[in-house]
C-alpha cells in the first residue's frame, strides 16, 4: 500500500511539474502587467492601451497619470467622475476641490487649498478634465499657483488684514499680488 502511494505521489509530481512552471510564467505576466508593479517599457505598454503618454515622468508619477486617464475613459461626466479624476493627478491630501456647475453644459472646477506650480501639472489636469465631462460640456479649471500672501486682492478685503497684495505703483509694479489661473 505505501509502495502505491509513494508511485501515485510521483506520478503527480511529474504530470504536475509542466503545469506549475505554466502557472509561475503566468503569474509573472499579471505582475509585468498591473499598473502597481509594472515598470519601465511594461508601464509604457499600459500607457499606451489607456491612451496616456508618459511626457517624461518616472514611473511612480506615470502610474498616477495612468489611473487618472483610466478614471476618465470611464467617465460618463458626472461631477464625482471629474472631482476623482481631479484627484488623482493633482494627488495632494491637503487639496480640497469643488465643483459649480452653471446649466447642463457648464462646469467650474476649482482646486484650493495647495499651490500649484507645476505648469506641466496644470496643462495634464486641464486635458485630462476636457476628457472627463462629459461631450459638449466646457470645462474651466481654476487654480492657485501662489501663496495666498501673494496674491492679488484690494485692501479692504478681509478687513485689511493684510492677506494678499494689492496694486503695484509706478515706482514699483512688481509689488502687486498676482492673480489665480484658470484655464478652459
Amino acid at each position: 500500500m505505501a509502495d502505491a502511494l509513494n508511485n501515485i505521489k510521483k506520478l503527480l509530481a511529474a504530470i504536475l511539474a509542466p503545469v506549475q512552471d505554466l502557472e509561475s510564467a503566468f503569474q509573472q505576466l499579471l505582475i509585468d502587467r498591473s499598473i502597481d508593479t509594472a515598470v519601465f517599457a511594461q508601464l509604457d505598454a499600459i500607457g499606451k492601451i489607456v491612451g496616456q503618454e508618459r511626457n517624461g515622468q518616472v514611473d511612480d508619477d506615470y502610474r498616477r497619470y495612468i489611473r487618472a486617464r483610466i478614471s476618465a475613459n470611464r467617465s460618463k461626466g458626472p461631477v464625482a467622475d471629474v472631482l476623482k479624476a481631479a484627484d488623482l493627478i493633482v494627488y495632494d491630501d491637503a487639496a480640497y476641490y469643488h465643483a459649480i456647475q452653471y446649466g447642463i453644459a457648464g462646469l467650474h472646477l476649482v482646486v484650493e487649498d495647495i499651490i500649484i506650480d507645476d505648469y506641466e501639472l496644470i496643462r495634464a489636469l486641464i486635458l485630462l478634465m476636457r476628457d472627463t465631462v462629459a461631450g459638449g460640456v466646457r470645462i474651466v479649471v481654476e487654480t492657485w499657483p501662489l501663496a495666498e500672501a501673494d496674491l492679488f486682492v484690494f485692501d479692504d478685503i478681509l478687513g485689511g488684514v493684510g492677506v494678499g497684495k494689492g496694486w503695484g505703483d509706478i515706482l514699483t509694479p512688481a509689488d502687486g499680488g498676482g492673480l489665480a489661473s484658470a484655464g478652459a
